[in-house]
């Protein structure tokens, strides 16, 4: 009965060496390539910025405050998509990302922060568009990650913002 059990195994390992041997490994391909797009600069409303601000800068975020404080900080990208729920009122959900956003209609960049606009925005939010400014990025490596969220209720006629 030994007998038959060593037999076994050097006959799996000798199979396991010969298929180790004729699979050539060919490892992933992690070259980052660099994307290009335009898109154009908006002028957008003051006081939307100026209460959007208000919130995602709370000065009790501990994780907002470690990106704030280290200019040298990559997620410098918020991505904000408006849903219209009906025709004063929208959800807006905003996140937090290290590469800019290429599928919007738009950008606004202040205090070295870019606001990626996209959605059904609402008209009073939009003054002006400006001229087009070119982007690039490298593809992220993949990895999960789970941005930052803040989901928000904004009334466009009173334009007040209010955490969803």
């Amino acid at each position: 009965m030994e007998n038959k059990i060593i037999i076994c195994l050097i006959f799996c390992f000798s199979t396991t060496i010969g298929q180790a041997q004729n699979n050539n490994y060919i490892p992933p391909d992690t070259t980052q390539k660099t994307h290009f797009f335009t898109l154009p600069e908006l002028q957008i409303d003051s006081t939307f910025i100026a209460n959007l601000e208000i919130i995602l800068f709370d000065k009790n975020d501990r994780f907002m405050n470690i990106i704030i404080s280290d200019p040298n900080n990559k997620w410098r990208h918020f991505v904000i998509h408006f849903e219209k729920r009906d025709s004063l009122n929208y959800c807006i959900e905003v996140s937090l990302w290290d590469i800019p956003a290429k599928k919007s209609l738009g950008f606004f960049e202040q205090n070295g922060f870019f606001y990626w606009f996209g959605g059904d925005i609402p008209p009073n939010i939009i003054l002006e568009i400006k001229s087009n400014k070119q982007f690039s990025y490298k593809e992220p490596i993949s990895s999960p990650y789970d941005p930052p969220f803040w989901y928000f209720l904004y009334n466009s006629q009173t334009e007040e913002l209010n955490i969803k």
